[in-house]
C-alpha cells in the first residue's frame, strides 16, 4: 500500500505530499484566498481561479476531434469524449457498477452508505434512498426555480432541465448519431429511445393489460384508458379527453380552421390527412383497407368501429 504520511487532524484524510495538506485544510476553514478581479468570486486554489476566468473571456481552447465541440477546460473535453467512446473508467468497489464521470460514481456510492428509504419528505412523507434525491424532490413542493436560461430567461427547477432546454431550443448541434440509420439527435436520451425502434424492444408494460410500450410517456398516456379518467380538458368548451393528443386535435376545431384536407367527392374538410383517408372509404366502399371481425366476419371502415363492435357484441365470447 502507498505510504501517505500527512494526515488531516479534522477528517483523517491522508496525503502523500505535505503541500496538499494546507490546501485541503481550506475545505474545513472556508478560506478562499484566490479572488477573481472581475466578479470577486473567491476560490480555494489558484487552479480553480484560472478555470473560472475562462467563463469571462469565453475562451474554449480544447476541441473534440470527433464532433469539433469546444470546451473551456480539458477535463470537460475528456468527459465529453466518453460520450463518443462509451468508456466508463470509474467503477464502484462495492457493486462494480461503472460510470463515465467520477462525480456520478461519488453520487452512486451514497446508496451503499445510507439505508434505503431513510430520508422522508416532511411535506408528503415520501421516502428516498439518499439525501440528494430528497433535496431534488422537495423542489416540487416549494416551486423553486433557481436555474435561469441566460438566453431567454426561462426558469427551471433543475440544472439538468436547463441544460436539456438550452440544447434542444437554443442549439442546432446534434452530437448523438444512430449507428444503424445515421439519424442524429441533440440529446443522448433521445438517441436511446430511438434505438428501441431498431431493436424492437418495448421495456414499459401496462400492469393491467400487459400492452408493451417503447416509451414510459406512452405508457402513462395509455393507463387512463383503463380507469376512464379524462384528465385533459378543453379550456374553451370544457370537453374532457383521455389523451392529450386527442385534446390537441380537438382544439383545432375551435380555431376557425375547418381543415386543410378536403374530400374531392363531398367537399367535407378535415384537420388531419388520416381522417380524410378514413372518410373517403365511406364513398368508395374500399374493402382493401377495411377491418374485419374475426368472430363474425363483419367488416368496418374504421378500426375503432371494429373495436367498438367486438366489445359490444362479442364481449361475452372473449371471456
Amino acid at each position: 500500500m502507498e505510504d501517505l504520511p500527512y494526515s488531516c487532524d479534522i477528517c483523517q484524510q491522508k496525503f502523500k505530499w505535505k503541500g496538499n495538506l494546507p490546501v485541503h485544510m481550506r475545505t474545513h476553514t472556508g478560506e478562499k484566498p484566490f479572488s477573481c478581479d472581475i466578479c470577486q468570486t473567491s476560490f480555494i486554489t489558484k487552479r480553480d481561479l484560472n478555470r473560472h476566468k475562462l467563463t469571462h473571456t469565453g475562451e474554449k481552447p480544447h476541441s473534440c476531434d470527433i464532433c469539433q465541440k469546444t470546451f473551456a477546460q480539458k477535463c470537460n473535453l475528456q468527459s465529453h469524449i466518453r460520450t463518443h467512446t462509451g468508456e466508463k473508467p470509474f467503477s464502484c468497489d462495492i457493486c462494480q457498477k461503472s460510470f463515465s464521470q467520477k462525480s456520478h460514481l461519488n453520487t452512486h456510492k451514497i446508496i451503499h452508505k445510507e439505508k434505503p428509504g431513510e430520508f422522508a419528505c416532511d411535506v408528503c412523507s415520501k421516502l428516498f434512498k439518499t439525501k440528494h434525491e430528497l433535496k431534488i424532490h422537495k423542489v416540487i413542493h416549494t416551486g423553486e426555480k433557481p436555474f435561469s436560461c441566460d438566453i431567454c430567461h426561462l426558469e427551471f427547477s433543475y440544472r439538468s432541465s436547463l441544460t436539456a432546454h438550452k440544447i434542444t431550443i437554443h442549439s442546432d448541434e446534434r452530437h448523438y448519431c444512430c449507428l444503424m440509420c445515421k439519424q442524429t439527435f441533440k440529446l443522448k436520451s433521445n438517441l436511446k429511445i430511438h434505438s428501441l425502434i431498431h431493436s424492437g424492444e418495448k421495456p414499459f408494460s401496462c400492469d393491467i393489460c400487459q400492452k408493451p410500450f417503447t416509451k414510459k410517456g406512452s405508457l402513462n398516456q395509455h393507463k387512463p384508458i383503463h380507469i376512464g379518467e379524462r384528465r385533459y380538458s378543453c379550456s374553451i368548451c370544457q370537453k374532457a379527453f383521455l389523451l392529450k393528443s386527442t385534446l390537441k386535435r380537438h382544439i383545432v376545431t375551435h380555431a376557425g380552421d375547418q381543415g386543410k384536407h378536403k374530400c374531392d367527392v363531398c367537399l367535407k374538410r378535415f384537420t388531419r390527412k388520416a381522417d380524410l383517408a378514413r372518410h373517403k372509404r365511406t364513398h368508395t366502399g374500399n374493402k382493401e383497407q377495411s377491418y374485419s371481425c374475426a368472430v363474425c366476419q363483419n367488416t368496418f371502415s374504421r378500426k375503432d368501429h371494429l373495436n367498438r363492435h367486438i366489445n359490444k357484441i362479442h364481449s361475452e365470447t372473449r371471456k
